[in-house]
């Protein structure tokens, strides 16, 4: 009986970096494989977020032309303007039977892309300390404290 994963390095990536994913087949009935990025939710990626001209539909193939075996692939993600920023992004790659339109043979886990806002402000990045010692940071002309996972205007 044929067994088909595919698997990723991480499940959160900002703009601008890479997610790698494993294609993992044994007993497969091909040595090709379709390769589809969709909504993981309503909040998606969409093609203009992926920097390699594929998009979201490619192929992989399993080396040495056999049935069973491993592969990987990379899928960067492009670093974009946008004003406000979008917040973050999900999707999910779907493993399909012989090219993009085949039938769907596994999904990866969701990958949540981080909005990485780019700038032209010169003084962003700076850090410094607020009150009680709190770490704050500058961003687009306001002071922000960091408060464990979360980032508040101060």
């Amino acid at each position: 009986m044929a067994t088909y994963s595919i698997t990723s390095n991480v499940t959160e990536v900002n703009e601008g970096g890479s997610v790698v994913f494993t294609v993992s087949v044994t007993d497969g009935s091909t040595t090709t494989y379709g390769i589809t990025i969709v909504s993981g939710t309503s909040t998606y990626a969409n093609a203009l977020d992926f920097s390699d001209v594929f998009g979201l539909y490619n192929t992989v193939t399993l080396p040495g032309g056999f049935l069973s075996g491993v592969t990987t692939f990379t899928k960067t993600l492009a670093s974009n303007v946008t004003t406000p920023p979008e917040g973050p992004e999900f999707f999910v790659v779907q493993l399909r039977e012989n090219n993009t339109s085949g039938a769907v043979l596994a999904v990866s886990q969701n990958i949540t892309v981080i909005d990485t806002p780019v700038s032209t402000d010169p003084e962003n990045g700076k850090i410094g300390f607020g009150s009680s010692n709190q770490p704050i940071f500058y961003f687009d002309s306001n002071w922000y404290k960091m408060t464990g996972t979360q980032i508040q205007l101060t």
